[in-house]
């Protein structure tokens, strides 16, 4: 049995294969998911450990390789934590969704998504000419008010959809809580770690996907139809406004040609779905090579792609959509045993680097 401080440094280094690959790399997660004092006090008391004067997860790695009880006895352990969260859960569940169902839009407000502190300060603070202070005292109840307000609004919707989503999958058998809140791992799936990731289908890779079809950007398509209709829209708003703006105009014009057109663009997004959704290894691959410098990461994934057919732009109500996502969630972790790692293997570059890790796409799909 390897040192604790063995598996530290691969973990730390983003070293991750092996944990995946090896029981005792297995085992060194699931203890680093319960490394805050805390938790381990309280595994101390349920695994019956002897009283130390320090606890902490090495010395319980240290005792592992002397009682192979102790391991079975962190398995049970992560169980009971998930039963309890189960009662918190059920009690707030639908107190959750309720005030998630308030949220009627999804705009970050501003060209970043990350860190609304870099944003500012690139902005309205190191900028080549200084802006005055009244300006500046303006901006705070105009545009930086829309900033921080969408910032705020989508970071709360997409933590407490995610603790629905999350709970979900924990509570499904086969399933073991990395109860700590552990980095790169959220739940092990038959002994499997995973990362969750809820996305939706990249507009980049849509439109990739497209290109290879040989298939009209449908926004190119609204556009030009509105033009030559003299149907007027927000040219310089977002691609998303324009194609509401049009859309919706389109609905309510009584003859074929506008039809014609909507039916048109919806036939090119079923065509791009479908076509995205037989190569899913090839989502997978784009999704970790075009996963940017701050959110780059090797570890095992699982993303839960969704998808709203009728209205692209509003798949992220999808994410407070419980009873579409648990039933999917259910046939995945029921069916996991029996694919194969090599199922699961995934092999990307990212900046002249090869990687290998194991990733699944779970597709949520409102028609």
């Amino acid at each position: 049995m390897k040192t604790f401080e063995y598996w530290k440094k691969r973990f730390d280094n983003n070293d991750l294969l092996d944990f995946s690959r090896t029981d005792e790399g297995l085992l060194w997660l699931k203890l680093r998911s319960i490394d805050r004092k805390a938790l381990l006090t309280e595994f101390f008391k349920f695994a019956k450990l002897r009283a130390v004067k320090r606890i902490s997860a090495e010395f319980v790695w240290h005792s592992m390789k002397s009682d192979a009880k102790i391991g079975v006895a962190l398995g049970r352990f992560l169980r009971s934590c998930q039963k309890r969260e189960n009662v918190k859960i059920d009690a707030s569940q639908e107190t959750i969704r309720a005030n998630l169902y308030k949220m009627s839009h999804y705009h970050w407000g501003g060209g970043f998504r990350n860190s609304l502190d870099k944003a500012i300060v690139s902005r309205y603070v190191k900028t080549d000419d200084i802006i005055p202070f009244d300006h500046l005292d303006a901006i705070c109840h105009g545009e930086l008010l829309d900033m921080s307000r969408g910032y705020l609004l989508n970071s709360w919707y997409n933590y407490w959809s995610s603790v629905l989503i999350e709970n979900i999958f924990r509570r499904n058998p086969g399933v073991l809580p990395a109860w700590g809140k552990i980095k790169n791992v959220d739940f092990f799936v038959d002994d499997f770690p995973f990362d969750l990731k809820v996305t939706y289908i990249p507009k980049e890779y849509a439109e990739l996907t497209r290109k290879r079809l040989g298939i009209e950007e449908p926004l190119k398509i609204l556009k030009e139809f509105a033009k030559e209709r003299g149907i007027p829209f927000s040219d310089d708003a977002s691609p998303e406004q324009v194609r509401y703006e049009i859309t919706e105009r389109l609905k309510d014009l009584n003859f074929k040609e506008a039809s014609s057109v909507l039916s048109t663009v919806k036939a090119i997004w079923i065509k791009t779905v479908s076509t995205i959704a037989v190569d899913k290894r090839a989502l997978i691959k784009w999704l970790y090579e075009n996963q940017g410098d701050m959110r780059f990461g090797v570890e095992n994934r699982v993303f839960l792609v969704l998808i709203d057919m009728e209205n692209p732009d509003e798949s992220w109500k999808l994410k407070r959509n419980v009873d579409l996502i648990s039933p999917l969630i259910s046939k995945w972790v029921a069916h996991f045993k029996r694919k194969t790692s090599n199922e699961l293997l995934t092999n990307f570059s990212y900046k002249s680097h090869s990687y290998e890790t194991y990733a699944d796409v779970i597709f949520a799909v409102k028609k």
